[in-house]
């Protein structure tokens, strides 16, 4: 018997779908909140420090090493966002 005469892909589809539906924090949560703080905190570095799309500005972080505005942004938000929780 194949796969689609047991009814499986329906099955696996509903599989499928339940995992993605359960993926990432759901909304109203601590972390949903948290993550949509991170967002907001990058989206607003990142318009401060970019000044022109053409010229990219690198940033030194210890433990990791040189990184654009972007990966900057984001991991100082993130700092942020765990300083704030604590």
């Amino acid at each position: 018997m194949h796969l689609f005469e047991t009814g499986g892909v329906a099955l696996v589809l509903a599989v499928m779908l339940s995992a993605c539906a359960s993926s990432g924090p759901r909304p109203g949560t601590l972390e949903f909140i948290k993550l949509q703080q991170q967002h907001e905190l990058a989206q607003a570095c990142y318009k401060s420090l970019s000044r022109s799309p053409w010229k990219r500005t690198y940033y030194m972080v210890p433990a990791i090493g040189l990184v654009d505005e972007r990966v900057y942004c984001a991991i100082k938000a993130r700092e942020a966002v765990a300083f704030r929780g604590r």
